[in-house]
C-alpha cells in the first residue's frame, strides 16, 4: 500500500496508539477551514482501536457548499492525553491553520483537549445532542406521559428544549423563570439537572450551546457520514484493519472528487424542505428580537414550536 506514506501518520501514547489518515488535498482544505465539524463513531473498529474520529468542514465555491470528511484517526484510546496528541498531530501539518470554532459532542475529555490545544479557538457543542441529553433525561424520570398528556409540563418541557436558541446573556434568566413553574418533583429533578449540568456549569456554560442565529447548529452532517461509511461498510462491524483503511482510502478518493464538484459549482449540500422551513422561520424570529419587535419570551416560545416539536 504505497499511497499510506502520503496519507498516514503514527501516534503512540503510552501503550495506546493511534493513526491519522488525510491526504495532502484534504489537509490544505482543512487548514483553510474555519470551522471544524468533530465527530467519533465505534462501531467499524477492531481491538486495539476503540473509535474512528473524524474531522469535517465545509468546502464552499459562491453559493455551492458541501461538508466532507478531511482527517480520519483511529484511536485505541479516549483521555484527555490522547486527544491532545492527535489534535496537536493534525494542527502540526496544517501550517498556519484558519480556524476559528470546533463543533463536538458534550464530551469532556475533548473539550478539555481542544481548549488545551487550541486556547483561542471557540468550542461549541452540538444543538443536537444537546437536545438528547436533555430528552434522555426527562424519559430517565419518567416524565414522558405528562409530556404527551398535561398541556402544562408539555409547553415546559419544549421550552426548555427551545434554551439553545437564544442568546447565550439571555439564557440563564430564562431558564430561572422556567424553572418557577416546575411545581411537581419529576420537573424540580429536570430543573436541577439542567442547571448543575448546563447553566451553572464551568465547562458548559450557555455560550458554548447556544446556536443563536448560526444556519449550522449540529454534527449532523458528520454523523450522517458515519451512518453513510457504516453502510458502505455493508452492516459489518469491526472491520480487521486492512479493511478499514481500504474504506477510508476510498473515502478520501471521493472526498477529492466532492471537492472539485464543488469547485466547478456542480454540488451543492442538500437540505430538507422541512428543514429549509424551519430555518427561514428561525431567522425571522431572530431577526425580529434583535430589532426589537419581539421579547425573548416570545422568542423561546416561537422556537419550542419550531424546534422542540421534531424531538
Amino acid at each position: 500500500m504505497v499511497y499510506l506514506k502520503k496519507l498516514f501518520f503514527f501516534l503512540k501514547i503510552g501503550s495506546r496508539r493511534h493513526l491519522i489518515f488525510a491526504t495532502d488535498a484534504q489537509l490544505s482544505v482543512l487548514s483553510g477551514a474555519k470551522n471544524w465539524y468533530v465527530d467519533g463513531t465505534f462501531k467499524l473498529c477492531k481491538a486495539p482501536f476503540t473509535q474512528l474520529l473524524t474531522v469535517n468542514a465545509f468546502v464552499r465555491r459562491e453559493d455551492h457548499a458541501k461538508q466532507v470528511p478531511l482527517v480520519f484517526a483511529l484511536m485505541s484510546g479516549k483521555k484527555k492525553k490522547d486527544y491532545r496528541a492527535v489534535i496537536r498531530e493534525i494542527i502540526s501539518h496544517l501550517g498556519q491553520p484558519s480556524i476559528k470554532k470546533v463543533t463536538v459532542d458534550f464530551e469532556r475529555a475533548i473539550w478539555s483537549a481542544f481548549q488545551k490545544v487550541l486556547p483561542e479557538v471557540r468550542i461549541m457543542g452540538c444543538a443536537f445532542h444537546w437536545s438528547q441529553a436533555l430528552w434522555r433525561k426527562v424519559q430517565e424520570l419518567g416524565l414522558q406521559q405528562a409530556y404527551r398528556n398535561d398541556r402544562g409540563t408539555h409547553d415546559l418541557v419544549r421550552k426548555l428544549l427551545a434554551l439553545p436558541f437564544l442568546p447565550a446573556d439571555e439564557i440563564p434568566n430564562a431558564f430561572h423563570r422556567l424553572e418557577t413553574k416546575a411545581t411537581t418533583e419529576p420537573l424540580q429533578a429536570l430543573a436541577q439537572y439542567i442547571n448543575n449540568t448546563w447553566i451553572s456549569s464551568t465547562t458548559w456554560h450557555p455560550s458554548c450551546w447556544s446556536v443563536f442565529q448560526q444556519s449550522v447548529r449540529t454534527n449532523n452532517d458528520t454523523e450522517g457520514w458515519h451512518h453513510g461509511l457504516n453502510r458502505r461498510a455493508q452492516g459489518k462491524s469491526q472491520l480487521p484493519f486492512y479493511l478499514l483503511v481500504e474504506l477510508l482510502f476510498h473515502e478520501a478518493k471521493l472526498t477529492s472528487l466532492q471537492i472539485r464538484l464543488v469547485s466547478d459549482k456542480k454540488l451543492k449540500r442538500i437540505q430538507r424542505k422541512e428543514y429549509r422551513n424551519v430555518q427561514a422561520r428561525l431567522f425571522e424570529a431572530w431577526d425580529k428580537y434583535q430589532d426589537g419587535d419581539i421579547s425573548v419570551e416570545r422568542l423561546l416560545k416561537t422556537a419550542s414550536h419550531l424546534v422542540a416539536s421534531q424531538i
